[in-house]
Order: structure tokens, then sequence, then C-alpha cells
């Protein structure tokens, strides 16, 4: 009798065995980053840490970072260089949170970069990936000042009242502070989307648009009006994108409210 209940005992732990080994594990893992985090600006020539919490609800397997300019593919040759990182680590237990510390070089070009983070188990299920706006500052990037539009001091956003159509008097100073001197200056007025710098080569977007072209100049002054219709159904914004001659990018954000 005792045999028998011994080998049914092996029999049904055989057969629990047998069925959890052919239950899949098809949950994906889940990163969690700050949501005051998702943009973040750093210096050229500092270090940067990201911190990320990863669980799973069985085992983690890796994470990875990926870092990337988001320019507009205009370059040459010049003594700053592009930014890019790529790291990975590998994760243990259902949750595992990591602290990524990027070092970023002195010659670093300034400008917008993507921030990517990635999260697979032990399985190969990978997780949703996070996006984080990065804003990396240079001690020579151009330097945008004096701006006022229709007169008035602008520093987050611009106020308009409502006509029909969008008429803004925009004056200021752009002055490059690399000996190198100025290259370019972009001014444009977007419907915004909730991700503005993902549309930021998005002519369909655009309502308006001006551009300045320099040869080295040490600054500009520049005075012009912008006119365009709009939908008051929709978001607007005022974007500047100022580049010298060592690539280092200077963006400007103007949210525009209507009254």
């Amino acid at each position: 009798m005792k045999k028998l209940l011994y080998l049914g005992a092996v029999a049904v732990f055989a057969l629990t065995a047998c069925k959890k080994k052919e239950d899949p594990d098809v949950v994906k893992p889940v990163i969690a980053v700050n949501q005051n985090k998702l943009k973040i600006s750093a210096t050229a020539g500092d270090t940067l840490v990201i911190s990320a919490a990863f669980s799973d609800d069985r085992e983690l397997g890796s994470a990875k970072i990926e870092i990337h300019d988001a320019f507009d593919g205009h370059s040459h040759k010049t003594a700053s260089q592009k930014f890019a990182f790529n790291q990975i680590v590998s994760l243990s237990g259902k949750s595992f949170v990591h602290d990524f510390r990027i070092p970023i070089p002195a010659n670093a070009t300034a400008g917008f970069y993507h921030v990517m983070l990635y999260c697979t188990d032990k399985e190969g299920n990978e997780a949703a990936f996070v996006e984080i706006d990065l804003t990396l500052m240079h001690p020579e990037m151009p330097a945008l000042l004096n701006f006022k539009v229709n007169g008035q001091d602008v520093s987050e956003h611009i106020e308009f009242t409502h006509s029909d159509s969008l008429r803004l008097h925009i004056k200021g100073l752009i002055k490059s502070i690399a000996s190198a001197g100025l290259e370019k200056a972009e001014f444009k007025i977007k419907k915004e989307d909730g991700h503005s710098h993902k549309t930021s080569h998005g002519d369909e977007n655009v309502i308006f648009e001006k551009d300045f072209t320099f040869n080295g100049e040490p600054e500009f002054p520049f005075d012009f009006h912008a006119v365009a219709k709009y939908d008051q159904a929709h978001s607007y914004a005022l974007h500047v994108l100022l580049i010298n001659k060592e690539e280092h990018r200077t963006m400007h954000e103007f949210e525009i409210k209507f009254r």
C-alpha cells in the first residue's frame, strides 16, 4: 500500500512538473522611470546618471540604454563631436534598480538627443521601451538675447489675442559664443502633437518658417514679422534653432497661448 501511494505521488508530481514546464512565459517586463525625468538636461564634460527600475513576473534578463542625436543630418568636420552611447547590463531577480552612469565628453556637440531604455526577461520577452528627451548643453553654444515678441520679453510662452491670422513681430539678437561664429538660425511656428521634437522635421505641421544663413558672423540682430493662418482647436509653438560653425545647437520652444 505504501508503495502504491509513493508511486501515485510521483505520478502527480511528474504531471504537475510537466504542466509547469509547458506553461510559457509570455508576460513582458516593465521599465519604470520617474515621470519628472522624461525631459532632462546635461552639460558636456559631466557624468549623466539615469536611474530606472525594472520588474518581471518571473526573472529579468538584461537592460540596454542607447543615446543618439536628433539632429537634421547637417554635418561637417568640426572640433565638436556628436555624442552617442550604448550599454547593456545584466539583471537578476524579479525587480532590479540600476543607475546608468554616462560620461559625456567635453567636446560633445550641444543639441537635442534621445535616450532609449530597453529590457528583456530571461525568456526574451521585451518591455515597452522608454524614451527620454535629453538636452545637451555646451559653454560655446549660441545664445538668443533680448528676445521680444510683439514688444514683450519672452521666456516661456507667447500670449496672443485671437484674430483672423497669427501675427507676431519677432525681434532679438543671436550671438555666437564660439570663436567660429554663426552658421544658421531657423524660426518655425508649428502645430503641436504633444511631442514637439518628433515633428521638428515634419513640414506638414509648420505654418510659418524663416531661415537665416551666416558665414561665421559673431552676432546677428533680427527683426521680422510672422503671419500665418491658424486653427483655434489646435495648440501651437514657436521653435527657434540656432547653430554655430562648431555645430553646437541651441533650441528654444515657446508655447503660443491665445486669449
